[in-house]
C-alpha cells in the first residue's frame, strides 16, 4: 500500500513509493492505464489520492498476471 504524506505527489515521489520507474508511470498514462495526471502551474504532474488508489489496484491486477490492456479496459468502464 502506498502511504501518501501530502495531498498530492510528484511523479518522482509516486515512483519511489510504488516501486515503479518514472518512465513506467508515464507509459501507463500514455497507454490510458492511468488517467492523465493533474498538472501544477509549472507543468509537472501531480497525482491525487484517487490516482494513487487506481495505481494500487492496477498493481494488484498485475499480481494476478492480468494483461495491462485489460486494466485499461477496466479503467475505461469505471471512469467513462
Amino acid at each position: 500500500m502506498i502511504i501518501m504524506t501530502s495531498k498530492v505527489l510528484t511523479i518522482g515521489e509516486l515512483a519511489s513509493l510504488s516501486g515503479l520507474s518514472v518512465y513506467t508511470l508515464r507509459y501507463y498514462e500514455a497507454e490510458g492505464i492511468l488517467n492523465p495526471a493533474a498538472r501544477a502551474s509549472n507543468g509537472h504532474r501531480r497525482y491525487r489520492p484517487e490516482d494513487v488508489r487506481w495505481l494500487e489496484f492496477v498493481l494488484r491486477l498485475k499480481l494476478t498476471d492480468m494483461p495491462l490492456a485489460d486494466s485499461r479496459c477496466a479503467q475505461r468502464r469505471l471512469y467513462a
